[in-house]
């Protein structure tokens, strides 16, 4: 195997294949991480559909001219229906003049994921694998690390343009503890000590909120992700460069370290 291969047990790759399928998001994490409800100023909101249950009233219809009474020989006449129609007719379909460009297809409604990275300054936008839009963005005191934030869309609140979140958040390696281990007097190499492990730190959802205070969208890149925004979409916000591991046929691929 190379050095990025994953190695999984037979019976939990199997387990994963059942309940995965394309497009699904995986995430891998050296310690036990967990999705957490999170609710924040920062966080988007799905453009509002404009209401069409309300149109302009029909034109009523006018009245069907119909015979039902018994005819002389005792059958029922045909009902002759006349009137199942408005009065404007329907418009004739035109012909496309030769050369025309054919009209563009509606929008997809496949979920969109937004990245954003400290390093890069930046913010990269995808939907179906295909890239859609970048936008610079604006760090507060960008030296100080944001941390592996990976904020998902559940729902739309109940008449509201907000939306449900929850965010999977990777433990602060910077503010972690280092546990020094003494190691045993061997030949002239005495007494030496070493970082053994790292003590995580457990991640909360108030480090999530406060790497979102820090990060300022412009209005209309905001405006832009509000309009493609659905139910499954993700942010991501990552102190790494866009990894050259994202290619054409993947969604954002994200290295913690």
């Amino acid at each position: 195997a190379s050095h990025g291969c994953i190695r999984l047990t037979e019976d939990f790759a199997v387990r994963l294949w059942q309940l995965t399928k394309l497009g699904n998001r995986v995430i891998i994490a050296g310690n036990d991480v967990a999705p957490l409800e999170i609710s924040h100023p920062q966080l988007f909101r799905q453009k509002p559909k404009p209401d069409t249950s309300l149109g302009t009233p029909a034109e009523p219809l006018k009245n069907a001219q119909a015979t039902t009474g018994p005819a002389a020989d005792g059958f029922i006449k045909p009902v002759k229906a006349v009137g199942m129609t408005v009065d404007s007719p329907e418009p004739a379909m035109t012909e496309q003049p030769a050369g025309a460009q054919p009209k563009p297809s509606a929008p997809r409604v496949e979920p969109v994921s937004i990245f954003i990275s400290r390093k890069q300054q930046k913010l990269f936008v995808r939907q179906g694998y295909a890239p859609l839009f970048e936008s610079a963005v604006t760090i507060r005191n960008a030296d100080r690390p944001l941390g592996t934030h990976v904020f998902t869309a559940i729902e739309r609140k109940e008449n509201s343009d907000a939306m449900r979140w929850t965010v999977v958040s990777f433990p602060d390696a910077a503010s972690s503890k280092i546990e020094r281990v003494r190691i045993e007097p061997k030949g002239r190499h005495s007494g030496r000590e070493a970082a053994k492990h790292a003590k995580l730190s457990p991640p909360t959802v108030e480090r999530a909120r406060a790497a979102l205070e820090r990060i300022e969208i412009p209005q209309e890149a905001s405006d832009r992700i509000a309009e493609l925004l659905s139910p499954k979409s993700s942010l991501i916000v990552s102190d790494q460069a866009l990894s050259e591991e994202t290619d054409s046929d993947t969604d954002f691929i994200v290295l913690v370290r």
